[in-house]
This record gives structure tokens, C-alpha cells and sequence, in this order.
């Protein structure tokens, strides 16, 4: 094939960590190889820009939720003006939607990829996840995964491909001079100061965050919340920070292209979701060194260093705060040998391979 083009389809552009796994890898991918990204809803400039300087075509459709219709009807003729070697999903629950009309199409190749662990699913939700994640395995005819949890949750008993989220691990380690020009420049030199990154939205709970962080400074005014990210829930956290009367001890930053830096200038991560599949900022994070807190409903797994702890979150804010305050904190200075599985380099290698190896089975 002189040209192998392929279609990914993920929920947005809004600076969360599947977007940034999908960079990572494709700036390493040939130059025969054409990738297209197909996303919805309004776009973070700075997360776009970041797609194209990888070498990503991106396309926007319909929302489907907003406009179910209007966005199979999208999505279909995108997969037929590309006419893709590849299809590969992002969407969770909803891969069905892509590789349904993949497979109409006639694409050989069809990858459900699973980003999310197991959400607590009550009602039509639950009913609708479920027939979601039926489907997805109905058309996909290979299967990816971020972890062993998330591919239980998207596979159930079906074999999945684990997919390490690959990062640059010497760009996020630690930088003294970046820690003092980003605290410099946020004015919080003196301040400890708490980072949370990621999309702004009920699954990353930075709801319950806020709240706990309320009951911190409580006990003592030195601590900073720096939060990143864009997302539905920005008004709305903005507005409860205003409530809390904790303006000024609160940082909200839209996005970044230097995100290493942040985690140099933190003192304390904190991810505090409610469910994920393998979250990249952990990674970040860890080959950083800085204390992480993460919530318990978060896989396992994800931990290398000693200085990350599991919390649960779903408790009485003041109880969650003291606990955190009562926390030996610690960074660690060096990146862990086991993170070494997570280059972004080694990812991209293993994707290859594995591209090369369906195109050749289902193509030749």
C-alpha cells in the first residue's frame, strides 16, 4: 500500500487523556501513514493545534447526543469519503456507531479500543451502556485496552490487546527551573499548591475536589488549587468557587502546551474521579515524582511509586481533608524503572506492529 489511512473517532478535543495518547503515538508513525481524527463538540484550540502539529487531519461532526441523527449520518459519510484502511475507536459504549458503518463499508480492520472502567450504571443508563458495549463487540473485529479493568468492563470475557499509555517520560520528569518559573508566574511561590488536570465533567469529580479543598483551607490559608482543563462543568465550578468565597485561593488555567511544567511547580496531585480507564496524568505524574492522591474507584495498576495513596472520596469532605492534610508527602526525584513500559516511543512501536500484522491478515 503506498498510502494506509486511518480513521479514529474519540468524543472531543478538549484536552483529555485519550486525545493526548493519540498524539503521543502518531507523531511516530511513518509518513505513509495517513491519520484522520473525527471528534464533536467545540474544540480546545490548544489540544487541536497539538493534533495537527503531530501531523493529524482532524474533522468535526455532529454531537450524538445533541443530534443522534445528524451524526451517524456524519460519521457515515466521513468513513466513506476517506475510505479507510483502518477504523479505530475511541468512542467507549458508543464504538458501536463507527464500526457498525465500518463495517457496512467493508473495512477489514476494525478496533474498539477501551479508555473507561466500569461506571456505576443504574437505570436506562446502565441499560443503554450495556447494549452500547454489545454492539462495539458485535463490529469490532479487534479489541484494544488501556488495562486489564477496562477491558473487562468494554470485553467482559473476550480477549483484549493491552495498550500501554505511552508518554515521554524524560519531558515530564523533574525540572527545579521549571517549578520556579511556573509558581513564579502563577504568583504562589510561598503557597502549596494542589494541581488537578483534566476535563472539566462530572466523571472527573472535581465537584466533590472543591468541596475538600474548602475544608483545607480551612485549617490553613497557604494551600492552592490549580485546576486544568476545559470542559461543560467550567461555568459551574467557577460559580461554586464563588459560593465557597475561595477566588483567591483557587486557579482555573483553560490549557496548556508546557503541562510538564505544571507538575514540576505542584507540591500535591490530586485525581480524584470516579471511574477511568488508565489515566495518562498518572503516568505524567509518577515520572514527575510528585505525591499523588488518587480516588480508590481508580485501577490499581496505575500505581508505580510509593508516594501515590488511594483514597476514597466518596465520604464527608471535612474527614476526606483531614485525612489528606495528615499525609506525608515526599517527591521522588528520579523516574521509577518500571514506568519504562510507558515511553511513548515503545507504544507506538507496539501500535505499528500490531497495524502492520491486521493489514497484512486481512488485506493481503
Amino acid at each position: 500500500m503506498s498510502e494506509i489511512r486511518v480513521l479514529m473517532f474519540i468524543p472531543g478535543i478538549i484536552g483529555g487523556g485519550v486525545e493526548q495518547f493519540i498524539v503521543n503515538f502518531t507523531k511516530y508513525l511513518p509518513e505513509d501513514y495517513k491519520i484522520t481524527v473525527v471528534y464533536q463538540h467545540e474544540p480546545n484550540e490548544i489540544c487541536l493545534q497539538k493534533f495537527k502539529d503531530s501531523g493529524c487531519e482532524t474533522i468535526r461532526i455532529a454531537s450524538k447526543k445533541s443530534h443522534p441523527i445528524r451524526n451517524f449520518i456524519q460519521s457515515y459519510k466521513v468513513i466513506k469519503k476517506i475510505n479507510p484502511h483502518i477504523v479505530h475507536s475511541h468512542m467507549n459504549q458508543f464504538s458501536f456507531i463507527p464500526l457498525l458503518l465500518a463495517k457496512f463499508k467493508h473495512i477489514k480492520v476494525r478496533i474498539a479500543h477501551s479508555h473507561i472502567n466500569e461506571v456505576n450504571e443504574t437505570g436506562i443508563v446502565k441499560i443503554i451502556n450495556q447494549l452500547g458495549i454489545f454492539f462495539t463487540n458485535l463490529f469490532c473485529n479487534y479489541r484494544f485496552s488501556c488495562g486489564k479493568e477496562a477491558s473487562n468492563y468494554m470485553f467482559k470475557s473476550k480477549s483484549a490487546i493491552i495498550i500501554e499509555n505511552g508518554i515521554n517520560l524524560k519531558r515530564f520528569q523533574f525540572n527545579v527551573n521549571a517549578r520556579k518559573e511556573t509558581r513564579s508566574n502563577l504568583e504562589v511561590d510561598e503557597k502549596f499548591v494542589i494541581g488537578n488536570i483534566g476535563r472539566l465533567t462530572e466523571q472527573k469529580n472535581q465537584i466533590q475536589l472543591i468541596k475538600v479543598f474548602n475544608e483545607i483551607i480551612k485549617v490553613d490559608n497557604k494551600y492552592v488549587l490549580v485546576i486544568i482543563g476545559s470542559g461543560e462543568l467550567e461555568n459551574h465550578l467557577k460559580q461554586l468557587v464563588n459560593q465557597l468565597a475561595i477566588t483567591n485561593n483557587v486557579i482555573f488555567i483553560n490549557g496548556t502546551n508546557e503541562i510538564e511544567k505544571f507538575y514540576s511547580a505542584f507540591d500535591l496531585f490530586i485525581l480524584p474521579s470516579l471511574y477511568e480507564g488508565f489515566p495518562v496524568c498518572a503516568i505524567e505524574g509518577q515520572a514527575n515524582g510528585v505525591p499523588i492522591i488518587i480516588n480508590n474507584t481508580i485501577d490499581s495498576s496505575v500505581v508505580f511509586n510509593p508516594n501515590v495513596y488511594s483514597v476514597d472520596f466518596n465520604r464527608k469532605c471535612d474527614i476526606l481533608a483531614q485525612e489528606i492534610l495528615n499525609l506525608k508527602l515526599e517527591r521522588i526525584t528520579s523516574i521509577n524503572k518500571l514506568l519504562s513500559v510507558y515511553d511513548e516511543e515503545s507504544t507506538a512501536q507496539k501500535i505499528l506492529s500490531l497495524y502492520s500484522e491486521m493489514l497484512e491478515r486481512d488485506y493481503s
